[in-house]
């Protein structure tokens, strides 16, 4: 039973530590896709091309509001034809009997007046409201600019999830470099060891010399190994870095692992 437990716990502790790793892991890629998203100029154009065509489905949408102006005129001028009114002659003189009749001076005495045909000290203001009742241009142009949106938003997504894809996969392609490396040091100390075990033989007169060339076959196949896994960890980063900011690819970065 003990053992058991034992058993138990140890495989809760290396379920704990895998799943914090993972975590941990996950957070820095996701740090990564963000500083992409922040850096990629083609990103950056097809937000801005959404951001336009939200704005023109704005537009389209305002001009079925209605819309108010205020218009004023003002016009003045003298001389020109005018055209002469005799009111004074015409009732002045019925004024003056309404007057005598009534005794008062109720209705005033009339100049004769002369009536230009251009207007002088002319103001004319006037609040214009209109509203569109049918417009089939407008109705196609709003359902034309939805469906530009749409378009745009669907790019920025697709975009998006493209950037993501190539970012993950440099960022495994990377760290499969790196424990490549990892294991090719591991595989040439072992080539190494084999060499000088295999040469002490020799020299005690236990070993045979087929045996010490293999192992020096074995060291030079593993430095080979070596040196194209760490041009690979090169690759894989300048990759990665293109993925992140493509103007600095060709910057390396650590602290990736």
């Amino acid at each position: 039973m003990n053992f058991f437990n034992t058993g138990r716990l140890a495989l809760s502790i290396l379920l704990t530590g895998f799943i914090t790793v993972t975590s941990q892991a996950q957070e820095v890629l996701d740090a990564y896709v963000s500083e992409a998203f922040r850096n990629n100029i083609v990103l950056q154009q097809k937000d801005v091309s959404l951001e336009k065509a939200q704005y023109a489905l704005k537009t389209a949408k305002s001009l079925f509001l209605p819309t108010v102006a205020f218009q004023g005129a003002y016009q003045t001028a003298d001389g020109g034809r005018n055209i002469p009114l005799p009111l004074g002659d015409l009732l002045n003189p019925i004024y003056t009997t309404l007057n005598q009749l009534t005794q008062s001076s109720q209705f005033p005495v009339m100049e004769n007046q002369n009536i230009n045909f251009l207007p002088k000290n002319f103001y004319d203001a006037k609040i214009r409201t209109t509203m569109p009742i049918i417009n089939t241009d407008l109705m196609y142009n709003k359902r034309i600019s939805e469906q530009q949106v749409v378009l745009q938003q669907f790019e920025v997504v697709i975009y998006k999830r493209d950037l993501v894809k190539n970012i993950k996969t440099a960022y495994y392609n990377y760290q499969s470099a790196l424990q490549a490396v990892d294991i090719y040091k591991s595989g040439l100390q072992l080539a190494n060891e084999g060499l000088r075990v295999n040469e002490k033989l020799l020299e005690g007169g236990k070993g045979l010399p087929a045996y010490v060339l293999r192992s020096r076959s074995e060291v030079e196949q593993a430095t080979a190994q070596l040196v194209a896994a760490e041009q690979q960890v090169l690759n894989a980063r300048m990759y990665f870095n293109f993925s992140l900011k493509p103007e600095c690819g060709n910057k390396y970065r650590s602290g990736y692992r």
